[in-house]
């Protein structure tokens, strides 16, 4: 799989440059002919002076290459020594190959992943512990900030009922400190 991801990566990430042919042959494979250029290209704004040799890929069987010529490539900008023909990006095989790799490693990966969990749970456990603690810490000091504020603001604004008629309100204003019951009759 890293190495799929690592090569979709290479060949999405090319700029442009001129290739000048060093050796060029044809090779018999298993999927039939096709060449094998060795190229030479510099890399404009490089902090490396020297200029790269790479095998070029995505070549054409029926295309003529002369040694010697210079024909427009691109490098890749991840790997300094891959050199392209053409700019086209992953191919759809590429793609469902990595899609592919990614399926089979999931399983793989959560495996590890509840393993790496299940040894570091002695160490993980008293963390897990505080942080639970938190939001009932939380609570507790937001209790506290909101009680204090309502208990001083009572012993401020004492409530006072008011009167609805004159006897009540004469009532009231002798009544120093007690506190007279709206049902009881003045």
């Amino acid at each position: 799989m890293w190495n799929e991801a690592t090569y979709i990566y290479k060949i999405t990430h090319l700029e442009p440059t001129s290739c000048t042919i060093q050796r060029a042959s044809i090779i018999s494979g298993e999927n039939g002919d096709f060449w094998a250029i060795h190229v030479n290209y510099t890399i404009p704004s490089s902090q490396f002076c020297g200029p790269h040799v790479s095998f070029l890929e995505n070549t054409d069987i029926d295309t003529l290459y002369t040694v010697n010529s210079t024909i427009p490539c691109f490098y890749s900008t991840y790997d300094l020594n891959y050199a392209s023909l053409s700019n086209e990006g992953a191919s759809a095989v590429d793609i469902i190959t990595m899609a592919v790799a990614v399926t089979i490693c999931i399983p793989f990966v959560v495996f590890f992943l509840r393993g790496l969990v299940t040894c570091l749970q002695p160490l993980l456990l008293p963390c897990l512990v505080a942080l639970k603690a938190i939001p009932n810490k939380i609570a507790q000091s937001g209790i506290v900030l909101t009680k204090y504020p309502v208990e001083t603001m009572r012993k401020w604004n004492r409530f006072v009922p008011l009167a609805q008629s004159e006897e009540e309100a004469f009532s009231l204003e002798s009544a120093d400190e007690k506190t007279i019951p709206r049902d009881s009759p003045v």
